[in-house]
Order: C-alpha cells, then structure tokens, then sequence
C-alpha cells in the first residue's frame, strides 16, 4: 500500500486547488434568481457520470451565525440518470454498508480515497475540462474497488459516489471557506463522511465484545455527540485514530 502522510493542515498547493474551485463558482458559474429558475452547470463529464451544480441552491442567502450563506446544488448523473441528493444521513450509510463489504485491505483504500478528496490529493488540473479531477493513481483505486463489488454483486456505482463526495466537498468550500479556518469546509465535511462510519464499527465491535455485566463505555459516542452539538455537524476522528485507521505516516 502507498505512503499516505497524515495531513496537520491543508498544504498550499491544496488551497490553490480550492480556491481556483472557489473562485470559479463564483465569477463562472451561472445564476438564477431562486431555486425555481437555478440554473445548472456541468463541471465533469465522461462516459460513465455527469457532475452538475444548479445555482442558486435552497440555503442561498440564509444567516448563519452572522454570515451571508452562499449554496448551490450538487447533483450527479449516472448513465443519464439522476441520483438523488444525498443527506449526510444517507452518506454514511453508503460508507458504513461499504465498510461491511469490503476485506480490511479493501476498506482502507476507500476511506483513504475520501480522506485523499478531502485534501485534493492526486487531483490534478485537466486544461481540457479546466477542473481539477482525480489522476490515474487515483482512478485505479476506484476500479479497484468497483472490481470488487461487482465480484460481491453489491450493486453501487462507486465512481459516481465518490463524484457526489467532490462536489458536495466543492459546494462546501463555497458556503464556508476562509482562511481562519483552513480546514472549514471541504475538509471537515468529507472527513466527517468516514469519521462516524469508522466510529460506529468501532462501536459495534465493541458491544459484540462486551462481556456479562460489563458496562459499556460510552465515551467515544458521548465525544461525537456532543461536536455535532456544537459544530453543526462536523465530527473528525483524532490524528492517532486518523493514523491507525488509515495507516497514515505521521
């Protein structure tokens, strides 16, 4: 398996990659009125998906904690359908089935291709498409992946979901990104994506241990309860828990 290094912050060659996101959102991308007219653009496109943002999205121009909000809607197509708009919910959903699925080697390639998404690494500028999109490195592991679930005949377009990840992490950097807080935003939110399916397995393998009469210790769950509470919903695993998870190198 590659070396991964665990990342403290983002690098400065990811804030180019986000921001070069950011701005083009914001200088290219069409708006309507309301979400009635939002108008939508195409920001990938291959054989297999379409990844589209409509603009305005619902929480355009809401307050929150004293700031003008900014949204869009992702949306992705696979094979010329549309797949709904998925929830935090139903993401962690997606990842924890995942986490059931797949053999333990397997397991750590997904959730380090979301923890690669959340810092852009193997993105690179595609002139063509003026995007950053994944490499060849990247897009291995995918197949990798795919490979395996058809094998398991888990019926899930794993390319087109980890296509929803980029651009809801995109949308993100648009509504919340600044530079007090480097990881607000793409970051935090796609790091939450594998945080609680990893902390919920972590649980269950827990309580299959636990012995007759033995408490159980509820500390990891009160821990993620209460930063949801006072987040709005951001809940990322310590660096140790990060590393071993991920087998990162520190």
């Amino acid at each position: 398996m590659e070396e991964l290094k665990y990342q403290k912050s983002p690098s400065q060659e990811c804030e180019e990659k986000r921001n070069f996101r950011v701005h083009k959102a914001v200088d290219e991308f069409k708006s309507g009125n309301s979400t009635e007219d939002a108008i939508p653009t195409t920001v990938y496109k291959d054989n297999d998906i379409e990844l589209v943002f409509k603009k305005p999205g619902k929480d355009n121009g809401k307050v929150k904690k004293g700031r003008l909000i900014k949204d869009m809607t992702p949306i992705i197509y696979a094979d010329n359908n549309p797949i709904a708009e998925g929830t935090f919910k139903e993401i962690w959903k997606h990842v924890y089935n995942l986490q059931q699925v797949l053999d333990d080697e397997s397991r750590i390639i997904l959730y380090r291709l979301i923890y690669k998404m959340a810092y852009m690494i193997d993105f690179e500028l595609d002139d063509k498409k003026d995007n950053y999109i994944p490499n060849k490195v990247f897009k291995d592991d995918v197949k990798k992946i795919q490979s395996i679930l058809d094998n398991k005949k888990y019926n899930f377009n794993f390319k087109a979901f980890l296509g929803f990840l980029d651009i809801l992490g995109w949308n993100e950097d648009y509504r919340y990104k600044n530079d007090d807080n480097r990881n607000q935003g793409r970051i935090n939110c796609l790091l939450t994506m594998i945080s609680v399916p990893i902390e919920l397995k972590k649980l269950y393998k827990r309580l299959l241990e636990l012995k007759e009469n033995e408490l159980f210790d509820f500390d990891n769950l009160i821990d993620m309860c209460y930063s949801f509470s006072i987040s709005g919903g951001i809940y990322v695993l310590s660096k140790t828990e990060l590393i071993e998870e991920l087998r990162l190198t520190d």
